[in-house]
């Protein structure tokens, strides 16, 4: 054979290197403008909403941006079923006469939007009624509307138009209605990844910001999973749906531990699934947003391959001495807390959760492998990730390269000592001097007929981080000295 190339193949069962690289993340998603399905790569939140206006791919963007940093890759994904509302329902104390309907109902995100009367009107005409609008159902106000003669008001960069039929304005009356934002089908989630495999932007991981199902959730695992017969290694982080209008938390649990469209019959080793969700202030629209607790995770995960003092890419995103979890409170903000949805952990799902007598929410750390895996905590996924794209870096220096041989074609054990060398000091100085695994390792195989061959073997190990998921303490009072 005379075409040289290279093959990396994980093992799963045998603890068997990472670079602490300045690789971006990469964020599918819905947005109002933009062309689909083409990665590019944007410094900032001011060139995201240029090159795509409002949606789920530029709010998720923006909390990359506030909290991690830049740069991001960003590839839209079509919206196959576009944004909605409902009907609005009047407040059951109004005494108002006038009638709010949504004329344009193509919302971009998930608002739940509350119009408050601020100065009365005798009718449209009368040109004095004025409202407040609020995205987040009330927690949060615009500046006052003034309602002009012909009743229309559009919300900005909502995808929402609003108009009031004539009638009376009193002060205090409200009007409510929810947004829903569109998502994409599995074809158009597929193009957009397809980009991904191809572009020359590199990234770290693929994070999706609209919500996956078990049904879909498949075609952002095989995208990723697919580019390791490539030497291309990355991973991937989603959420589930929240739960629907009037859906009790044991009835949404049940849903997403069961089978499809729940994740029972799903696993991976390639990526996590988050399923709490929090009310947070949201970096885009500057007000309260219920959000899937993985547009947390994944700025912190973004966040680690910078930081120091801790493990970096390899430091468990809960970690406590790194501080809880940025922009969700200590009061009621986690609408889910995995310390007491132990079936959501149990089901190998990633959450945040309280710990007693600490302010803020810790993530957790659990991914899709099944138990017995080695790939079972986002740390390790990481690890093994970087390590793979780090050993074949390195080894393949050795592509096309004479090495001496012994009798029956074997590698001669002088090149195999200094060949071992090399690469275990780029593996040892790329991730153990660097505080993300304990110890790493390469051995190349000696048996094999080189000549006969033409073929390297290399088994490289790497011997990850403990964490310290519990605490056992023993006190007692003492009367020694």
């Amino acid at each position: 054979m005379g075409i040289a190339s290279t093959t990396l193949a994980i093992g799963d069962g045998g603890l068997g290197a990472s670079r602490q690289l300045a690789r971006p993340p990469a964020i599918v998603g819905c947005s109002a403008s933009g062309t689909a399905a083409t990665a590019g790569l944007y410094a900032s939140i001011e060139d995201a909403l240029a090159a795509f206006s409002y949606g789920k791919l530029t709010a998720l963007a923006a909390e990359h941006f506030a909290n991690a940093g830049g740069p991001l890759v960003l590839v839209k994904a079509a919206s196959t079923t576009a944004g909605s509302c409902s009907a609005v329902t009047a407040g059951s104390s109004n005494t108002s006469t006038a009638v709010l309907t949504v004329t344009t109902a193509t919302a971009r995100d998930d608002f739940r939007v509350k119009y408050l009367v601020t100065r009365a009107g005798a009718d449209l005409a009368a040109s004095t009624a004025a409202v407040k609008i609020s995205l987040d159902g009330g927690g949060s106000y615009s500046e006052e509307f003034a309602v002009p003669v012909d009743g229309a008001i559009t919300i900005p960069n909502t995808g929402i138009v609003t108009d009031f039929a004539d009638g009376t304005f009193v002060v205090g009356d409200s009007f409510t209605f929810t947004g829903t934002a569109p998502i994409w089908d599995t074809t158009a989630l597929g193009a957009a990844l397809d980009a991904l495999e191809t572009t020359t932007f590199d990234h770290e991981f693929v994070q999706v910001a609209e919500h996956v199902t078990g049904a879909t959730v498949g075609t952002l695992d095989t995208s990723v999973s697919g580019l390791e017969s490539s030497n291309t290694f990355r991973w991937w982080l989603g959420g589930t749906r929240d739960q629907s209008s009037g859906e009790s938390v044991s009835t949404w649990q049940g849903v997403l531990v069961g089978t499809s469209p729940g994740f029972s019959a799903f696993s991976s080793r390639h990526g996590a699934v988050c399923a709490a969700f929090a009310e947070r202030q949201d970096a885009l629209w500057g007000c309260s947003m219920r959000r899937n607790v993985a547009w947390v995770v994944g700025p912190r995960l973004a966040l680690l391959r910078e930081v120091s003092g801790g493990a970096g890419l390899a430091e468990h995103p809960g970690r406590v001495r790194s501080g809880a979890l940025s922009g969700i409170a200590a009061w009621n903000e986690l609408v889910h807390d995995f310390r007491t949805l132990t079936a959501l952990d149990t089901a190998r799902f990633m959450g945040a959760q309280s710990l007693p007598g600490r302010t803020g929410y810790y993530a957790t750390a659990l991914t899709r492998a099944t138990a017995g895996s080695d790939f079972t905590s986002i740390m390790h996924v990481r690890l093994v990730k970087e390590a793979a794209r780090l050993a074949v870096a390195v080894t393949q220096e050795y592509i096309n390269d004479n090495v001496r041989t012994i009798t029956g074609g074997k590698l001669d054990p002088r090149d195999a000592d200094a060949i071992d060398a090399y690469v275990t000091a780029a593996l040892v100085r790329d991730l153990v001097t660097n505080g993300l695994a304990s110890a790493a390792s390469s051995a190349v195989d000696r048996t094999n007929n080189v000549v006969s061959t033409s073929q390297l073997n290399f088994k490289v190990r790497v011997r990850p981080l403990g964490y310290a998921t519990t605490l056992d303490i023993d006190l007692s009072l003492s009367t020694a000295e």
